[in-house]
């Protein structure tokens, strides 16, 4: 099954007050209050207006709801091995390449007789 990808943004608290006061562990699922479970699976990502499927991505999971949360790096990760795997179907060069060439010494053109 293939999920599409939500970003949570996680503080270094070890709880979070909701409402009504009460609190819940900062891994609890925000959609139903029960805690998620550490999963890897394919979730999907939009590049460029095109959902790319990035298989075995790490995320927490509820086992409740199937709410999937993604912490920061997790979200880091997923969208660089995104825009890698969409590089990779429409044989574009990687960033990495571009610079190089970008800043590559230039060859002086040979004089025209």
């Amino acid at each position: 099954m293939t999920q599409k990808a939500t970003l949570k943004q996680t503080s270094g608290q070890h709880a979070r007050t909701v409402r009504g006061g009460s609190a819940r562990p900062e891994d609890a699922c925000p959609a139903c209050g029960t805690l998620m479970k550490e999963a890897k699976g394919s979730l999907k990502l939009p590049v460029n207006g095109e959902q790319i499927t990035v298989p075995s991505a790490s995320h927490l999971m509820c086992p409740k709801c199937g709410e999937v949360v993604l912490r920061f790096q997790e979200a880091k990760r997923l969208h660089e091995d995104a825009i890698a795997l969409y590089r990779r179907k429409h044989g574009l060069s990687s960033a990495g390449t571009q610079s190089a060439w970008r800043h590559a010494p230039r060859r002086p053109s040979r004089p025209t007789d």
